[in-house]
C-alpha cells in the first residue's frame, strides 16, 4: 500500500534528529509516515481540500495602490484650452496677507507645494508662511487642518 513520505533533517550519525542540537547539515531524507491505510490517504486529501477553499480569500490579497499627491487628479488637473503653456509669472510671485480668503485650485504645470487631491476647490484662510509657500487653514468635516501650499495653487476669493 502507497504511504506519502515526509522530509525529516538528518542528525549527526545519519539517523533521524530529535531536537534542533543534533541537525547536522540539514539534508532531508524521506521516511514513511505512521499510520497508514487508504483511508488516511482520503483524510489527508480533504483537508488539504478545506484548507485550500476556506483559506483561499486569506491567501490572495490584493496590493494596495500608493497614490501621490496628484493620484486621481486626472480631471481636476485638466487645465482650460486658454490658460495652457507658460505659466503666469503674475500668478507664481504673487502675495497674500494674513487671514485673506483663498481658494486650493492646483496648477498641473507646477507640482511643488502642491496639496493632496481631496482638498481640491476647498477655501481657507493664510494663516503663516514659510519660505516662499503659505500655510492655509481649511475646515475638513469637523477637523482643522493646516496645508503648506505655494502661490501658485491659490486663488484669491471675496469672502469664505
Amino acid at each position: 500500500m502507497l504511504r506519502f513520505l515526509q522530509a525529516v533533517p538528518l542528525g549527526r550519525f545519519g539517523t533521524p534528529a530529535r531536537s534542533a542540537n543534533e541537525w547536522g547539515s540539514g539534508t532531508l531524507v524521506p521516511i514513511p509516515l505512521q499510520g497508514g491505510g487508504l483511508f488516511s490517504h482520503f483524510r489527508l486529501f480533504y483537508k488539504i481540500i478545506v484548507i485550500f477553499i476556506y483559506k483561499l480569500p486569506v491567501f490572495i490579497k490584493m496590493v494596495m495602490r500608493i497614490r501621490g499627491k496628484i493620484g486621481k487628479g486626472r480631471h481636476k488637473l485638466k487645465r482650460n484650452y486658454r490658460d495652457k503653456g507658460k505659466i503666469s509669472l503674475d500668478k507664481f510671485f504673487q502675495e497674500f496677507k494674513e487671514g485673506e480668503a483663498v481658494a486650493l485650485k492646483a496648477c498641473s504645470a507646477y507640482q511643488k507645494g502642491i496639496y493632496m487631491m481631496r482638498f481640491h476647490g476647498r477655501t481657507g484662510k493664510i494663516i503663516g508662511k514659510q519660505g516662499n509657500c503659505y500655510y492655509v487653514g481649511i475646515s475638513d468635516g469637523s477637523v482643522k487642518k493646516k496645508l503648506l501650499v505655494h502661490p501658485i495653487h491659490l486663488k484669491r476669493i471675496q469672502s469664505i
